[in-house]
Order: C-alpha cells, then sequence, then structure tokens
C-alpha cells in the first residue's frame, strides 16, 4: 500500500452520557450483556501483567468509576471509512460538549483521579442531576472539525507501545449480527427502534443516531476489543492538562478502548454541521457533504454579495483531494470570502484558481510549506493568485487586492 493511500485520521464525534455508571458496547437488539468488566480492577491488572482472559460475545459492560461525558473518537481511512471507533474511560467532564469550562474541569478532573485512587471498585461518583439533562449535547458540533493531535499514536500504534508503560490488551470479541453496533450506557432499544432503523438502511444521508446513542452500521462479523494503557501518575496527568495549549483538544486520557476493524461505516457531516454515522454505499461515496450544499444552496441575493463559505476536510468525499470545491462556483453564487480549515492532505491547490474574485481567504490549520516551489503547490498557486490581481491595474480596479491568512495572520503584505 502506497504511503499517500494510508491517510488516517482522528476525529472526537461527541460524548457518551452516562448515567448508570457503565459503558456498554453491543448488538443491537441485545437486552441483557453477559460480560462485564471494572476499568479500575481492568488497569490495575494490566500493571501488575496479569494476564486477561479473553472471551467473544454480543455485548460489553465496562463500569466507570463516575457518571458522566466520556468522549467517543473515530479513526477513518482517505475516504472518511471508520476502521476503529476509539473511547475514553476516564471521565474527563465532558469534553466535546458545554458542561464545565477549562478551569473547573481541570479541578473536578484532579479531585476524580484522587478519589479513583482511593475508593474501593464497588464505590462510583454519582451526578446529583442526570447528565442528559444537565448537558446540552448538540452543542458539540462544529462549522468545521479539526483531527484530534493527541491520539495520532493509534494510526500506527508501534512507537507507542515501544516506550516503558504504555500497553494494548485484547479483551473481548464483539459478535454483531444485526449489522449495527450500538455504544451507550444501558441497552436498551426496543422490537419497535430496531424495525426503525432496519426500515431506513438503504436511505442516503439517514442519520444512524438515536437520543445520545451512538449507533455504528457494520458488518456483521467479530470485531476485536482492546484496551490502550499509559502508567502515566496523577501529577502527570494534571501537569498536562494544565500545560494544553490546544484548549479545543485535550491530552489522551488512558485507558482507552478500542474498538478495530470496523467495515462499513462511513463518516459524515450533515446539513447542520453535526457528524453522522453512515452505512457506506457506492452510490454516494463521491458525495459532498449536505453541509456544503447547504451553505451554496441557500443564498438570498442579499447574502450572495457577501457569501463566506467555510469548509474542512470532513466536507469533502476524499481527504487527499478538495478539487469538488468548484461546485461552489455555480449560477453565480461565488463566494467572496473562504475559509478553509483542517486540510492537512493536499498537494495540488490548483482548484483555487476557481476563486480569482476572491475578496479574502483564510487557511486556518492547514498545512501548507511556504519553502517548496513546485508547481501547483500551495505557495505557487497562491502567490499567483496574488500578485496577478494586485499587478493587473484592471484586474485591480475590479476587485481590488486578494486578502491572505494563515492561521489569522496576514501573509504576502
Amino acid at each position: 500500500m502506497k504511503k499517500k493511500d494510508n491517510i488516517q485520521e482522528v476525529y472526537c464525534i461527541g460524548s457518551i452520557p452516562v448515567d448508570s455508571g457503565q459503558i456498554s458496547i453491543y448488538d443491537l437488539g441485545v437486552k441483557k450483556i453477559k460480560k462485564s468488566l471494572n476499568e479500575r480492577e481492568l488497569v490495575r491488572n494490566v500493571i501488575n501483567g496479569k494476564k486477561i482472559s479473553k472471551s467473544k460475545d454480543k455485548g460489553l459492560n465496562i463500569s466507570c468509576f463516575a457518571d458522566g461525558a466520556y468522549p467517543c473518537y473515530v479513526v477513518v481511512d482517505h475516504n472518511k471509512l471508520v476502521k476503529k471507533i476509539l473511547i475514553e474511560l476516564t471521565n474527563n467532564c465532558g469534553w466535546g460538549s458545554s458542561l464545565f469550562d477549562d478551569k473547573f474541569r481541570i479541578k473536578k478532573l484532579e479531585s476524580e483521579l484522587t478519589s479513583k485512587s482511593q475508593l474501593p471498585d464497588d464505590q462510583q461518583i454519582d451526578m446529583v442531576a442526570g447528565v442528559r439533562s444537565s448537558v446540552d449535547f448538540l452543542t458539540s458540533h462544529r462549522v468545521t472539525y479539526s483531527p484530534w493531535r493527541n491520539l495520532d499514536f493509534v494510526k500506527d500504534d508501534k512507537k507507542f507501545l515501544k516506550k516503558q508503560g504504555n500497553t494494548k490488551n485484547k479483551l473481548f470479541d464483539l459478535s454483531i449480527s444485526s449489522e449495527f453496533l450500538v455504544i451507550d450506557d444501558n441497552p436498551d432499544i426496543n422490537a419497535s427502534d430496531i424495525k426503525k432503523i432496519k426500515k431506513n438502511i438503504n436511505k442516503r444521508n439517514e442519520r444512524y443516531v438515536m437520543e445520545e446513542k451512538f449507533i455504528f452500521p457494520v458488518k456483521k462479523k467479530k470485531y476485536p476489543v482492546y484496551l490502550y494503557h499509559s502508567n502515566k501518575s496523577e501529577k502527570k496527568i494534571i501537569e498536562e492538562f494544565k500545560n494544553n495549549e490546544n484548549k479545543d483538544q485535550s491530552p489522551a486520557m488512558f485507558p482507552i478502548l478500542s474498538i478495530e476493524g470496523i467495515d462499513n461505516c462511513k463518516l459524515s457531516k450533515s446539513w447542520d454541521s453535526t457528524l453522522t454515522l453512515d452505512k457506506d454505499t457506492k452510490e454516494w461515496s463521491r458525495a459532498l457533504s449536505t453541509n456544503f450544499w447547504k451553505q451554496v444552496d441557500t443564498m438570498t441575493e442579499e447574502q450572495i454579495t457577501n457569501f463566506h463559505l467555510k469548509v474542512c476536510q470532513l466536507d469533502f468525499p476524499d481527504l487527499r483531494n478538495f478539487d469538488d470545491l468548484k461546485s461552489a462556483v455555480r449560477f453565480d453564487v461565488t463566494p467572496k470570502k473562504l475559509t478553509l480549515r483542517h486540510f492537512r492532505h493536499i498537494s495540488n491547490w490548483k482548484i483555487l484558481y476557481k476563486f480569482f474574485d476572491l475578496k479574502e481567504i483564510y487557511f486556518d490549520n492547514c498545512k501548507i510549506d511556504l519553502k517548496k516551489k513546485k508547481k501547483n503547490d500551495w505557495f505557487d498557486v497562491m502567490s499567483k493568485l496574488y500578485y496577478n490581481r494586485k499587478d493587473n491595474k484592471e484586474l485591480n480596479n475590479k476587485y481590488g487586492d486578494l486578502k491572505v491568512f494563515i492561521n489569522g495572520k496576514k501573509v504576502f503584505d
């Protein structure tokens, strides 16, 4: 496999609300889960090098230390097909939600880590009010999404596992026969819910979420479940949180549950910018996001004069190519401002020539090499766009100077 084709990215898809002190992963339709593990006991066994008994079943319960919000991530390939599902088994206080501000989150996390090491395995911390009633999880979605850099190690964990104190242990084989893998805190989907999901299985852009559950359409087979752990001290964990410069993303919190070999599930960006989990179908594997089309197709005559298009690599069917951006130049609905966020794998930027009449263009957290001088790379394309406008009197009189920004800083001046 070529290195270019082996691209993977990690995205946070939200937080699992836990009111029952446990996280359940299971085959849709399962009412009773036989296999249960305690997170604290499990970690202690890993640290002490005890053998972990492997098994297989249609579900797995993980008893956690506290009610709260547990972040869930997916690893996707360049076609946005999900390869792994990751769940942090530490309540880091609602990352991806509006539960706490940063200072309070750190204090709460520090308190929970201290209590966790002192209380017996059968004692848990309950929230006074239910998590679902306390948190507006819909606020977790963004206009654009950034890959989660602090979890990059899961894309190729060989280097991670070479470091002393880092481990990865197989726990379980999850058997799926319904074509749906569910993650929540209580297996309570009823028969009518199952019928509703299956009825809509082939509809384009159907969202596989119900309430605050995560529903992954997958193929019928066994999926191995692993546990990543890094034996860090409480002090080290809190230091990482306090010194974290990227306020939009938290440091990795161990242990992390990893469900691997995911097959037939695609990460998509919906019309309202929320992330959805869809069955992979050839019919629309090359489709732009509905959020992209919502921005382009809903412009009123008044808005067209100052149309600001904002996109990230999740708006496109292939993370390596954004030539479909040309679809924004149609029906005289041409953006006057363009924001490109989190593009990490683009080598050919020539599609930007289509946007010769832009007033402003922003590159936020994009992978740009200002020193490369190859044809159609970023510098080649943007310098030509900028100076052709600046030096051509006719174009400059009509459109003015092009303003170019990288991470908020104006360039070319």
